[in-house]
């Protein structure tokens, strides 16, 4: 995240660009959050990240399914993830 927003990456945290900020806002106002979904691979340069914010949702009871596995940030392992996803999302509208 350093090499995308630079400097001002220390200032995300808590703002209105971090997403777990949001989902906080969001359910303290009462929304109705939709479930989440999230993978990352064992080789990806973002998993610690990813594990900090499925942690993160854990505690502040936020609707995530989050699955690892081997891969990377890339294609091959989106790929093969997106069945999962598919699978995991409801067949008819609730």
């Amino acid at each position: 995240m350093r090499w995308v927003f630079g400097e001002a990456y220390k200032n995300l945290r808590g703002s209105d660009v971090d997403l777990l900020t949001q989902l906080q806002r969001a359910k303290q106002a009462g929304v109705d959050l939709p479930r989440l979904f999230a993978c990352c691979g064992y080789d990806d340069f973002i998993l610690e990240q990813s594990r900090a914010f499925a942690r993160q949702c854990s505690e502040n009871e936020i609707p995530l399914k989050y699955v690892e596995g081997p891969g990377d940030h890339e294609w091959s392992y989106w790929d093969r993830m997106i069945r999962e996803v598919l699978d995991w999302l409801p067949r008819t509208a609730s």
